[in-house]
């Protein structure tokens, strides 16, 4: 398949090639320039390079990838997720669970914060509490609202009775807990000076520039094998390859240029992992933009878009086309959802239909923004949707910001639309977080204000069923429904990729990308 007008003279299928021939150039060079490899460095941290700064490392306050990624390391949950995507305990020694609205949970004793306070059933309560409150601001809060009362029977103990059935509450208890007094003492900060009680502490933090954890020895698992971490914020693409050719960085995951990944297997100095993963990439829409808020619009854009082409040309098969939110692995996902194929005749008819013809002179029906970060697959891919939906007549400005400001703008809803991943979404309860009208900033993370009356009864329904087939059949009416609606156009489920030099070992790769296995992996010694 090859795609016409994109870029002077330009097809899809010859630019990933290209910035690859010239990256690798670039990376002989550098090495040329300086020889050091990770085995010539004096024994020392495990380099991980980060695309972008955490925004904060409060587990009731993050919502962005790296700041989970960083949290994994820093903090525990109640429950945690294995490998495979499925939730077990991990603070919690055992639980029961009466008359479907009481858990009794029951901790582990002789776990410790980084600080060397115990964690106890008082953390726990006031970490909960503190999602609630809302002048913290967290926008897990609507994760907790069926929270009743939560009465801590002693020390390593304590009883959490909802209002009503929920049958996603375990999961919501993935968070991290953090300690009481501490998080009291520091306030606010405690978002950059976190304390938590995974395998790993905080020893200083440069933003923008570098992270450095160092390992917990007092972790209630053992000590980690990995003595020091260092997370190296490194926002170009083509210069984390490079620090990781060099051996400055040891360990790079996802983001990669597909046609780089296979270089990187063909040199003997690192491991290259590649699997599913749970990872949704979609495309977002301002549900308050006076056109965009029409369906029969969304779906004219759902049909322009070439996911196909994308998927095989800049992607390199590295993805699979994605139909909605849950994955396919997910219990909860449901095959026959309404599909947007490319169409772009059909694209150019619907919005016909919807009274916006092309402007006789321009060419064009009406202008948008599609907001990006700078990361270079990210505006890769915009400016192939900014060709495909120009083809249709709509004229798409590509506003590329550096993280901080691209994700403060998402989350605000100052966006017309937007491409992002949701990571790891394993219970469907999420899509009331998602989907719910009383979801929105600051209670929950429907950011492009999306409304539907159906959507709300069934996600509040399915909160509260326990029965798993009903459950499944409540959920699969929601999701048919979003394919109707599209308040998110989907696009891919991409693959995890991660790179690591030989020095590395242990690590696995999770589905949502998680760092835990850093706990158990290993570093060989320096040579």
């Amino acid at each position: 398949m090859r795609i016409k007008g994109l870029w002077p003279r330009l097809g899809i299928e010859l630019l990933p090639r290209i910035l690859a021939a010239t990256l690798i150039a670039s990376v002989a060079a550098c090495v040329g320039c300086n020889s050091q490899t990770a085995s010539d460095r004096a024994e020392g941290p495990l380099v991980i390079a980060l695309q972008s700064d955490p925004t904060s490392l409060d587990p009731r306050l993050a919502t962005d990838a790296m700041s989970s990624r960083v949290i994994d390391l820093l903090f525990n949950g109640l429950f945690c997720s294995d490998t495979k995507g499925h939730l077990k305990p991990d603070l919690v020694e055992s639980y029961e669970v009466q008359g479907e609205t009481a858990y009794i949970l029951k901790l582990r004793r002789g776990v410790f914060f980084s600080n060397r306070a115990e964690l106890t059933a008082a953390d726990v309560k006031f970490t909960i509490d503190s999602i609630l409150d809302p002048a913290i601001g967290s926008r897990k809060r609507a994760s907790f609202k069926n929270v009743g009362i939560i009465e801590t029977m002693d020390r390593y103990s304590l009883t959490i009775w909802l209002k009503k059935p929920q049958a996603s509450f375990l999961e919501s208890l993935k968070i991290g807990i953090i300690p009481r007094e501490y998080a009291k003492e520091v306030g606010e900060s405690f978002a950059s000076r976190p304390v938590g009680s995974g395998p790993f502490k905080l020893i200083g933090w440069e933003k923008g520039s570098r992270i450095q954890l160092s390992r917990h020895d007092a972790y209630f698992r053992g000590p980690a094998p990995i003595r020091e971490i260092t997370c190296k914020i490194v926002s170009d693409t083509s210069t984390r390859l490079l620090e990781l050719r060099k051996g400055s960085v040891d360990f790079v995951q996802n983001d990669i240029p597909p046609e780089l990944v296979r270089s990187f297997e063909q040199d003997d100095r690192f491991t290259v992992q590649t699997s599913p993963s749970s990872t949704y990439k979609y495309i977002g829409i301002n549900l308050k933009h006076p056109i965009l808020s029409r369906r029969e619009v969304r779906q004219a854009l759902a049909h322009a878009i070439d996911r196909t082409a994308i998927i095989e040309h800049l992607l390199l098969g590295q993805a699979t086309p994605a139909s909605g939110l849950l994955c396919p692995s997910n219990p909860f996902y449901v095959p026959d959802l309404a599909t947007y194929e490319y169409d772009p005749e059909l694209a150019m008819r619907m919005l016909d239909g919807a009274g916006l013809p092309r402007d006789p002179q321009t060419g064009h029906r009406f202008a948008i923004a599609f907001k990006t970060s700078k990361d270079e697959q990210s505006n890769q891919i915009a400016q192939v949707i900014q060709q495909q939906l120009a083809s249709v007549g709509v004229e798409v400005e590509i506003k590329s910001l550096e993280w901080a400001t691209f994700y403060n703008d998402i989350i605000s809803g100052n966006f017309d639309i937007y491409s992002l991943t949701w990571v790891g979404v394993t219970d469907p309860d999420f899509f009331y977080d998602a989907f719910h009208s009383k979801s929105a900033p600051p209670n929950g993370v429907n950011r492009g204000h999306f409304s539907n009356p159906d959507v709300d009864r069934l996600t509040e329904q399915g909160r509260c069923e326990l029965d798993a087939a009903k459950r499944f059949e409540t959920y699969g009416q929601v999701q048919r429904i979003l394919a109707e609606e599209l308040p998110y156009v989907p696009l891919w489920y991409p693959y995890n990729v991660a790179i690591m030099t030989k020095r590395l070992s242990g690590f696995e790769l999770y589905p949502a990308g998680d760092f835990k296995s850093f706990e158990t992996a290993q570093l060989a010694p320096a040579r």
